[in-house]
């Protein structure tokens, strides 16, 4: 058998050949390993939605708290006015305007004010309701008694995002609680109307 000593070009050949079989040649198109536009568009959008769902959420979380603030604001300004008017021995009016939001406290017989509360321009007062009226606009004043009670009333507060909530002021204990259904409002007020009392 007869044999030849390698060439150079012989290795070159050798070399070339490994460098295929390591390497094959991609057949077709060749494959794009970034992004198609249609890709980045659908990434874009539900980014997009991402974020809306996101700020929605956040709005109303805020409304939501600022809502409750006027709660606790108005809250505290029932009981002081109770406490004022025991304390002194002498009546005492609030006086809630709903066009406006401003909640005044009046203080003896010539109603001097004493302080008031003027709610956000995300809140309003939407309506007040007792055991013998219901008023969702105007003025609409409650009367207290030296003893620091009142008739029993209600206010619905509502926020420009739409939420809602109720505020019960008992009479003559002064406990405030807060609700959320207009029907459990209305409920205890067909209650106090049937056994006949109004400032309980």
């Amino acid at each position: 058998m007869l044999t030849f000593p390698a060439t150079n070009s012989m290795k070159t050949m050798a070399y070339k050949s490994r460098m295929v079989r390591q390497h094959p040649r991609k057949s077709g198109r060749p494959t794009s390993w970034g992004f198609t536009l249609v890709e980045l568009l659908v990434v874009i959008v539900v980014i997009g939605l991402l974020a809306s769902l996101a700020m929605t959420r956040l709005g109303g979380v805020t409304n939501r708290a600022r809502l409750q603030a006027e709660v606790e604001r108005i809250s505290a300004l029932d009981i002081s006015l109770r406490t004022q008017a025991a304390r002194r021995a002498e009546p005492a009016t609030l006086r809630l305007d709903l066009e406006t939001g401003l909640i005044e406290r009046l203080s003896g017989r010539d109603e001097r004010m004493s302080r008031s509360v003027e709610l956000g321009r995300t809140v309003q007062i939407s309506r007040v309701l007792t055991a013998m009226r219901e008023t969702n606009g105007g003025r609409i004043t409650v009367d207290y008694s030296r003893q620091g009670s009142s008739e029993t009333f209600a206010i619905e507060l509502t926020s420009t995002g739409g939420e809602v909530t109720w505020l019960m002021f008992a009479g003559l204990t002064g406990q405030v609680t807060q609700m959320e259904e207009q029907q459990d409002v209305e409920r205890i007020f067909q209650a106090l109307r049937a056994a006949g009392v109004d400032a309980d």
